[in-house]
């Protein structure tokens, strides 16, 4: 941040003197001055005496002015020939303007030339470096004016978007408040940069840099076309809010646990403890089924049955066995529906409803199956609690809050997210 406030100042100090310092180095580098067409209206008469005239009223005003006494000027038909020596463009430009303002004249030929003594030139030079330096330093308050101007709007910039607690009165989104206080800290300090620009007569400069700015934006933006298309995917995605974190998610294929969201990917962790980075923009065009934004989840798998059983009594049974598991809902009741008949075999789909809330899904229909398997092979079932033993996902419960814990990375989809992005 200092280095970007430093060199915002020396811009500030390079504005402040660029239209004296423009002149004085084209007068000291060029020595041709830029021809402009009148538009005044051409008399249809014209004699010797009023080309004498002409000749006189220029010398007149030549000879007041000291660096012009030297011009020569010839006139003929009202065009006006300068020329000499000069010591910068500056002054062939006022010779030409002077000389066009005198009534009569046509155009000017501006035959002027720099003038090629070492001596004369130096000296010119020199005077401009000293005029350059004197408005330097009568500059120098109004710079430490606009400096400290600039200085206090960048405090007070990081003053307002550091009130995090503010802005998430108005969005309980986490990022969507960071985003909107970083708006408004960027808003601050391109007020105080526009203030301390005309503080110092600067304004002009402001439409070339902005326009400067759009050119280079617009390249930068192209050359980095996925990383922005990435950023504009995690705002839409903390706006619309498809997860949170530890949801259970299928994304495009990956199956995991969401550890974060950050401005350029979103984070999985899969049953095998693996990292999933799935880009932004692929997250919000792509179909996403979340496991666990519906409490209820229900669960489902499928046994063959003899079809010289007693069906309607056989599926009864693994109702009732299916619905005393710890962690099946009593509403919507387990169910048993016979799919199809294959030979001597009943195909039967068991489901059942499980609150995922307070129990492992995979660990409930693990006991399910378990179960029905003990009820159809006539053995008596083992009593498990399956809401205090959850296997593998707690083991992957216990390793998802460790990397959360070490994690440094922005996390967008936390409620603590104060990072700046």
């Amino acid at each position: 941040m200092s280095k970007l406030l430093s060199a915002i100042l020396c811009l500030l100090l390079i504005f402040s003197t660029s239209s004296v310092m423009a002149n004085e180095l084209t007068e000291l580098l060029t020595g041709a001055a830029t021809e402009e067409i009148s538009d005044k209206v051409i008399s249809k008469d014209n004699t010797p005496q009023d080309d004498k005239k002409i000749s006189g009223r220029i010398r007149e005003i030549f000879i007041e002015l000291d660096n012009l006494k030297s011009v020569n000027v010839a006139v003929s038909k009202g065009v006006v020939t300068l020329s000499g020596e000069i010591d910068s463009v500056d002054m062939g430009k006022r010779a030409v303007q002077y000389a066009r303002k005198v009534e009569g004249v046509v155009e000017v030929e501006n035959q002027l030339t720099m003038t090629r003594n070492i001596e004369r030139r130096v000296t010119t030079a020199l005077e401009r470096l000293e005029k350059i330096g004197v408005h330097l330093l009568n500059s120098l308050p109004l710079f430490l004016l606009a400096a400290l101007l600039l200085v206090v709007f960048w405090v007070c910039a990081r003053w307002v978007a550091a009130r995090q607690s503010f802005y998430q009165k108005f969005t309980p989104n986490a990022f969507i408040a960071t985003l909107v206080s970083q708006l408004v800290r960027i808003v601050i300090i391109v007020t105080g940069i526009i203030l301390a620009l005309t503080l110092l007569d600067a304004t002009s400069l402001i439409g070339t840099v902005l326009g400067a700015a759009g050119i280079v934006g617009l390249a930068i933006g192209f050359a980095i076309r996925d990383t922005v298309e990435n950023y504009i995917a995690s705002i839409l995605l903390s706006l619309r809010n498809p997860f949170e974190p530890n949801d259970w998610v299928k994304i495009e294929g990956y199956e995991g646990s969401v550890i974060r969201l950050t401005s350029r990917a979103t984070v999985l962790m899969t049953a095998d403890g693996n990292h999933v980075r799935i880009p932004n923009s692929t997250v919000f065009k792509g179909i996403i089924t979340n496991y666990t934004r519906n409490p209820m989840r229900r669960l489902g798998f499928v046994v063959n049955i003899e079809a010289k059983q007693d069906l309607l009594e056989t599926q009864t049974a693994i109702a009732a066995v299916v619905a005393e598991i710890d962690g099946i809902l009593p509403d919507p009741p387990a169910k048993t529906v016979l799919r199809e008949l294959s030979g001597d075999k009943v195909t039967v789909d068991v489901h059942g409803w499980v609150d995922q809330e307070h129990h492992s899904f995979a660990r409930v229909r693990s006991e399910a199956i378990r179960r029905v398997q003990h009820l159809l092979n006539g053995e008596k079932a083992i009593d498990s609690v399956v809401a205090q033993d959850l296997g593998v996902e707690h083991d992957l419960d216990k390793q998802l809050a460790q990397d959360r814990q070490e994690d440094t990375v922005e996390n967008l989809l936390s409620k603590d997210t104060a990072k700046e992005i």
